[in-house]
């Protein structure tokens, strides 16, 4: 089973129909949310008209990457080119959404903890006339550092990875900050201690790993403590 990244940015998408523009979109929004290697595009939309008539629409995004973010953008098209996803929009809208071109430019960060991937990204993909193709503008490759996660990715993941490197170079300290008594901190001491119980307190940061937490340590410790006292203090 291949590792999940996690990718966020923009999306901008142009064409000279201003119904394919803000068609794709809401059809794109609807199905590629729920494909395990998803897609979730923001509600907020910034619409702008080019000189030459074209109709520029901007998201942002997050999205979970199959080994990496660059994989999924290869599936941009197939809510018109998958029959499977073909059928799941309506005919009349199908037929308007074929008409024009349509290129989407994506301008991203994505990184992939378990393979220590990051890297930035701007790529446009260009649907015409049952023609897709891509052009790659710009890619970076970075150190998997915190520095470098903290510059180029959201501060939500940023606070989870801080978070989980915390956990495994054994950073006991942080948890003096949690307002323990003598014997929950000595079980805390002990997990950070112990590979076994430490793998395990990780499994679960990464188990709760949601969108909208904001990972600082009280917020976790809080959650974890409440939810996993139980585990926690009898490990």
């Amino acid at each position: 089973m291949a590792n999940l990244s996690d990718a966020n940015g923009t999306m901008t998408v142009i064409s000279h129909n201003p119904s394919t523009a803000f068609m794709f979109v809401n059809e794109y929004r609807k199905q590629a949310g729920d494909w395990f290697y998803n897609t979730i595009i923001s509600d907020t939309i910034e619409a702008a008209t080019t000189r030459d008539g074209a109709t520029v629409i901007t998201v942002s995004f997050t999205g979970t990457g199959r080994w990496a973010y660059s994989e999924n953008i290869a599936w941009t098209f197939n809510i018109l080119t998958d029959k499977e996803y073909r059928d799941k929009i309506d005919p009349m809208i199908l037929a308007v959404l074929e008409q024009a071109p349509i290129s989407v430019t994506y301008d991203y960060a994505d990184f992939e903890p378990g393979c220590e991937i990051l890297y930035t990204q701007k790529v446009t993909v260009t649907y015409d006339n049952g023609t897709i193709s891509t052009d790659v503008i710009e890619h970076n490759q970075y150190d998997y550092t915190l520095d470098n996660l903290k510059t180029y990715i959201d501060d939500n993941m940023y606070g989870l990875e801080s978070f989980r490197d915390d956990l495994a170079t054994g950073n006991i300290t942080k948890f003096s900050e949690y307002p323990l008594n003598a014997h929950e901190y000595e079980r805390f001491t002990a997990i950070m201690n112990d590979d076994n119980r430490k793998r395990k307190f990780m499994t679960l940061v990464d188990k709760h790993a949601v969108d909208g937490i904001d990972y600082t340590w009280d917020n976790w410790l809080t959650m974890f403590y409440e939810e996993f006292k139980t585990d926690i203090l009898t490990c």
